[in-house]
């Protein structure tokens, strides 16, 4: 009997421990709005942080082309902007390296899969653009 009164002692004992530990829903919901609310002004953060790195990372970019190459193409390379009579180096400054690059004596051409687009240059400048 003693033995059954404490097993019963421990279930009731352990029954109210956890039902302190369930919270109620207003109780549920309040958590939640804390814990959305302390992720956005983190996430709010962490994208502050990123776009003035990536910013930063854009204007000098911009101002080691505007160097290089003065203002008018020097803006255009920056801006991902090519035009006829740009340099191999001056496109890749633009767009990136090319995914495949082709020689044929002094013709060469150079493709952007993502871009869908061929550049042809003759001489080292770009004479024509073709869309893929």
């Amino acid at each position: 009997m003693k033995t059954l009164f404490a097993i019963i002692t421990i279930i009731f004992l352990s029954l109210q421990s956890f039902a302190q530990r369930v919270a109620s829903p207003e109780e549920t919901k309040e958590y939640l709005r804390k814990s959305d609310s302390i992720y956005k002004a983190k996430k709010a953060r962490e994208d502050a942080y990123w776009d003035s790195i990536n910013n930063k990372g854009l204007q000098d970019h911009k101002a080691a082309m505007i160097k290089k190459y003065g203002v008018k193409t020097g803006t255009k390379i920056a801006n991902g902007e090519i035009e006829m009579g740009f340099t191999k180096t001056m496109c890749q400054e633009a767009w990136g390296n090319a995914d495949t690059e082709r020689t044929d004596g002094k013709k060469e051409s150079i493709y952007y899969r993502k871009m869908r687009t061929a550049l042809t240059f003759t001489n080292g400048k770009l004479v024509k653009i073709t869309e893929l």
